[in-house]
């Protein structure tokens, strides 16, 4: 009986009962794709930063991190590339030399970090070569070939062919340094970090600083996220005298970004859910009002007050759950033409490389996130019904019947 006399009480007025299911569908729309969105964001940011940055584990020498000394270094690092590529979750393994340096042309000077790698394997790991926007690749037959960002260039003004000079410390504390020729201009969506990083090959830097087989550092790429954790414990009961990272560790931004997620998307959906009680709350309450007489009389035939508050409750929950399937499909939908297509946020897409964002956003929806907003709905509309509820059942039969 409640729930026929609650379901006519809602459609007395369809044009305002319209308007708070649509509320209802427009905030829960924008409050999934918004979640959507920042979780592709995030997601895209934590894939570039492991495919592009830091791998999923890296090893040092102890003390390298702390002072980028070339003293500091891996020995034998050969024979420990070939027993980490031997272990079953790894598919590829870059050993770098790196080291600050100092790139100089005719025209003027900067100081970034030298990367000498090993192309083939560095381009498995971090996918390097098809980030060259000009030039090209590492070659055999080429030898002293540096890879620079477009910024670097025009700071150094500098074109392809062009000859740069590189200088460092050396291992002995003497400074080194070797003539290059620009072979290629390389761009990822990490601005930032291109123009920090200049890449010549290991051969190269290793004649430069006058080593052998060691290296400064090793990235390591798994198969998938999932085996971080147990890898990087095993790596680390294996080789005790290395330094062995995760990836949330050699990028504590992104863990602490991935840490306040949910409180940030909280707060948010906070904001968009309390404006929708305010909705809720006037619309019942006028309702109430509306019906004092009524509400007068059925108190006088006998409905207790349980069973007035229990059908002003339902009146909010009906009008919210007829909202609640409209919102799911309209967002259902633009999620996934979202996911499929892709959001290109052209206007900003500079905006977004200087942070490291893809300015091309996959949103991504993950179950429990959406158990959350439905949760937050009901909660919402439960809440939204508690004060015109108690106004109702503030009413004297007999004087509501006479009003």
């Amino acid at each position: 009986m409640l729930l026929k006399l609650a379901w006519r009480n809602v459609w007395r007025h369809p044009g305002r009962s319209g308007i708070i299911v649509a509320a209802v569908a427009i905030g829960l729309f924008a409050s999934a794709f918004l979640m959507a969105f920042y979780q592709g964001l995030i997601e895209q940011r934590i894939a570039s930063v492991v495919r592009h940055e830091t791998s999923h584990v890296q090893m040092h020498h102890p003390d390298y991190i702390a002072d980028q000394d070339p003293v500091f270094r891996i020995p034998q690092a050969d024979s420990l590339v070939q027993m980490l590529e031997q272990r079953p979750h790894v598919r590829s393994v870059a050993p770098r030399m790196a080291f600050p340096g100092m790139l100089q042309s005719p025209t003027g000077s900067t100081g970034l970090r030298i990367n000498g790698v090993d192309p083939d394997r560095e381009d498995a790991t971090t996918g390097l070569r098809s980030a060259l926007k000009e030039g090209d690749w590492f070659s055999a037959e080429r030898r002293h070939g540096i890879l620079i960002s477009a910024k670097v260039a025009r700071q150094l003004k500098v074109k392809l062919r062009g000859k740069v000079v590189v200088m460092a410390q050396g291992p002995g504390g003497d400074i080194v340094s070797g003539a290059f020729r620009v072979i290629g201009i390389y761009g990822t969506i990490n601005g930032p970090r291109d123009d920090a990083n200049a890449y010549i090959t290991r051969s190269d830097a290793a004649e430069m600083l006058g080593l052998g087989d060691e290296v400064h550092e090793i990235a390591v790429l798994l198969d998938h996220s999932e085996a971080v954790g147990p890898e990087v414990a095993a790596l680390r009961a294996a080789l005790p005298g290395l330094l062995v990272r995760g990836w949330s560790e050699l990028s504590p931004e992104m863990r602490i970004l991935v840490g306040t997620f949910d409180q940030m998307m909280f707060v948010l959906l906070g904001i968009i859910f309390l404006a929708l009680a305010f909705g809720l709350v006037n619309t019942m309450l006028m309702a109430v009002l509306e019906r004092t007489r009524e509400i007068g009389m059925l108190m006088a035939v006998g409905m207790g007050r349980a069973r007035i508050f229990g059908m002003v409750v339902l009146e909010t929950l009906l009008v919210v759950m007829a909202g609640v399937p409209v919102g799911a499909l309209l967002s259902a939908i633009a999620i996934g033409w979202g996911a499929n297509k892709g959001i290109n946020l052209r206007t900003w897409g500079e905006t977004a490389t200087q942070f490291g964002y893809d300015p091309h956003v996959f949103p991504s929806m993950k179950l429990y996130h959406a158990l959350v907003i439905l949760a937050m709905v009901v909660a919402i509309s439960l809440l939204s019904a508690i004060y015109p509820a108690i106004r109702a059942l503030r009413l004297n039969a007999a004087e509501a019947i006479r009003k």
